[in-house]
């Protein structure tokens, strides 16, 4: 499997580097014991014909999916390789819009992108960013185009975090002078316009952010000097409030709960903050 799962109204949902947008039943318990086993998952127990594994339907895209699925209670939106969001009935698996996130320019010369973010929800938009570090907003139900924003080079598998009506996504950029060194961005823009709010430059790639108490928190990985840091800055102004060294790069999202904030890191630690930390 290339993506995460996205569980919801107990169907799992997930993408494969074929290219394959798969729906499966999240409690199999087929012959109503209380047990899931071996049985449960194969074929011609309780399930319809031709069933496989308690799949319930799958979708083909054009290319590799690592995007994880972000599900409504009828729609199931993810991106593909290919360049493109997709949005399926998510009870059926049935086509209901796509949007090609690739270009064409004035000599006839297409730019391919590609998606490997997770979407993000909102009031009726739906969020996400390509590789090339170009975040899109489009209406959820019909897939129109809202508005774009180029958020510096890219963070890959950078998805945007929402709140307090503003996008917050965390990429790069390039000092063009040598040594031609990367510096870290982390970009937030209003939710209704994609107009620039503020951005705050930290020594490296920025990577996931979370969002909570008028706070953001993010990452870094500087893969070629240390040190790395965990940073958490003001959520409406983008002003530093404090940063934390660690022993390695940063991956991944920073999760919060119950008042404390956890955060892994390469050098194989997990970090909890704290009371006056956040």
């Amino acid at each position: 499997m290339a993506s995460s799962p996205t569980i919801k109204n107990d169907r799992l949902y997930i993408g494969t580097q074929e290219g394959i947008l798969y729906c499966f039943d999240a409690t199999p318990d087929d012959n109503g014991d209380g047990v899931i086993n071996q049985q449960d998952f194969d074929e011609g127990v309780n399930d319809p014909p031709n069933a496989q594994y308690d799949r319930i339907w799958m979708y083909q895209t054009g290319y590799w999916i690592e995007s994880t699925p972000a599900v409504t209670s009828n729609r199931v939106y993810v991106g593909s390789h290919d360049g493109f969001l997709y949005c399926l009935n998510a009870q059926t698996g049935t086509y209901v819009w796509s949007y090609n996130t690739s270009t064409i320019d004035n000599e006839g010369q297409r730019f391919q992108r590609s998606i490997a973010s997770s979407p993000s929800l909102y009031k009726q938009k739906v969020i996400f960013s390509a590789t090339d570090g170009t975040m899109f907003c489009l209406n959820a139900t019909n897939g129109d185009y809202l508005w774009s924003y180029k958020a510096g080079l890219g963070g890959d598998r950078n998805s945007p975090a929402i709140a307090y009506d503003r996008v917050y996504i965390g990429s790069y950029t390039v000092i063009m002078v040598p040594p031609y060194m990367y510096q870290g961005k982390l970009f937030c823009v209003d939710v209704n316009t994609g107009q620039p709010l503020w951005n705050y430059t930290a020594e490296s790639t920025v990577h996931f952010c979370s969002v909570a108490d008028g706070k953001v928190y993010f990452g870094i990985s500087n893969f070629w000097v240390e040190p790395d840091y965990v940073y958490c800055l003001n959520a409406y102004s983008g002003k530093y409030i404090w940063r934390y060294e660690v022993g390695d790069y940063i991956l991944s999202t920073p999760v919060i709960a119950n008042e404390k904030l956890y955060v892994t890191s390469y050098d194989q630690a997990i970090y909890c903050f704290g009371g006056s930390e956040t």
